[in-house]
């Protein structure tokens, strides 16, 4: 297998591909690692090529990263400072207020930041009932239309939105996890794995970094992720 690529987390390119490619050719620049930036806009290609190890480097969600970890070895780089994936419970601005053992369903989307939001609610002895939905936009729509009035989104999603998109509802609850997405790398590039650390401190690294919207870097600790990796797992 030749392993050349850099990915991003789907998510992350959407609308923003142009802008990890120059941060692939900046990098490379930097430290020749002779990547090549593959567009991944489906989660599951993007998924399957991390579970085979295909990736040279790559920037992840905080699960992909865990799994990517514990099934290859990646190594974790850095990750963007102060930028954390946080999920929120959102209710509805005239609604009553939240109480999980009113047995209310709960709109969530199957993942990680759920995953997390549900285990601190069970540590806390609370018992959700959630409902399935297939999207981030589905559960502002189960909101909406009453079919739920409590739903789990995340932090970047819920701040995305428009006023209009936001008018009557409301966050009752941000559970701050700690985890954030992770640059890392294929124990192939063990060796270069500080020096790339080093370069995104630097002045350069930070006019790289800045063309994918990164102001600054923090190492990446370990006890957030082995929190997720017992919610996920």
């Amino acid at each position: 297998m030749t392993r050349n690529r850099f990915g991003v987390c789907p998510h992350d390119t959407a609308q923003n591909a142009d802008s990890w490619a120059l941060f692939n050719t900046k990098i490379n620049r930097a430290l020749g690692l002779g990547s090549v930036f593959h567009l991944y806009l489906d989660f599951a290609e993007f998924g399957t090529a991390l579970s085979e190890g295909a990736l040279l480097w790559a920037y992840l969600n905080p699960a992909d990263y865990v799994r990517a970890a514990d099934s290859h070895g990646y190594i974790a780089v850095g990750r963007p400072s102060g930028r954390f994936d946080n999920a929120l419970l959102v209710g509805r601005s005239d609604g009553a207020p939240f109480a999980a053992r009113s047995g209310e369903p709960v709109a969530t989307v199957s993942g990680y930041l759920a995953a997390l939001a549900l285990q601190t609610m069970a540590a806390e002895g609370d018992v959700v009932v959630t409902k399935s939905v297939r999207s981030y936009a589905a559960v502002m729509v189960a909101l909406r239309s009453g079919s739920a009035q409590f739903g789990l989104t995340y932090n970047e999603h819920f701040a995305g939105l428009t006023g209009a998109s936001r008018d009557g509802l409301k966050v009752l609850r941000e559970f701050n996890t700690g985890v954030a997405h992770v640059l890392a790398v294929h124990p192939s590039l063990a060796e270069i794995a500080p020096r790339l650390s080093e370069f995104l401190l630097s002045p350069d690294g930070a006019t790289a970094s800045a063309s994918v919207g990164i102001s600054a870097w923090e190492s990446v600790p370990a006890e957030p992720y082995l929190q997720l990796r017992r919610a996920i797992m």
